[in-house]
């Protein structure tokens, strides 16, 4: 959650307020609270005080309500902006992956790399909001041949579509379950791009291929 002040005149900090209690003393006008439970709503105040120790009351309070949300949904903005698989039409288009469809049919509803792969095979995701990541889901459903299942898998973040992508996630995905899930850690940087880099499949010599990805985590800004 982040918090915005914009009243500094003559103003030397502010103590922060959460639910009644203070977390924070800051000389800036904004402040990031990365300290915080899921599926929980915070209220928030502010004291600002000058060099000669006098202080304001207490802000207006601004509440802020912490829900885990879909973020690469295509429905809800999310996008795929960039990719490297040779195959992308139709029922093989990387878009599939956040098309909501979460099982292959004949008819497409899926990704797929197309013939004979160069690994690392990389899929790059458009956020719908800046957010701090919680988990990320794979979808498996409907490719019933488990060697062309993603195997080795690493999550990268970013602010910026075309900047350094930092590592967030170390994934294996295993041959059990058409969905799987992966909790994200807790890093307290929100971002808003997501490279989805594979690795390697199970073994299948042609292809890989994917359902779909749902990406989830937290959206809040108090004012």
């Amino acid at each position: 959650m982040e918090l915005f002040q914009s009243d500094n005149v003559g103003v030397s900090g502010y103590r922060i307020f959460r639910n009644g209690s203070q977390i924070a003393v800051t000389g800036e006008t904004t402040y990031s609270d990365t300290q915080f439970s899921l599926d929980s709503q915070y209220t928030y105040s502010v004291i600002a005080y000058d060099a000669s120790g006098n202080i304001s009351g207490y802000s207006i309070p601004a509440i802020a309500d912490v829900s885990i949300i879909n973020l690469s949904a295509e429905s809800k903005g999310g996008s795929v902006y960039n990719f490297s698989s040779q195959a992308n039409s139709g029922r093989r288009a990387a878009a599939n992956l956040i098309d909501g469809i979460t099982k292959k049919t004949s008819s497409g509803g899926a990704w797929s790399s197309g013939k004979y792969p160069s690994y690392s095979q990389k899929i790059f995701i458009e956020l719908s909001d800046t957010a701090i990541l919680t988990q990320i889901n794979f979808y498996m459903k409907g490719i019933e041949d488990k060697t062309k299942w993603p195997k080795y898998v690493r999550i990268y973040g970013s602010e910026y579509p075309d900047s350094s992508f930092s590592i967030i996630k170390k994934i294996k995905i295993n041959k059990a379950t058409h969905k799987q899930k992966f909790v994200m850690p807790n890093t307290g940087k929100a971002i808003k791009y997501v490279k989805i880099r594979i690795k390697s499949n199970h073994g299948h010599r042609k292809y890989v291929r994917l359902s779909e990805v749902k990406i989830k985590g937290v959206v809040s800004a108090a004012q």
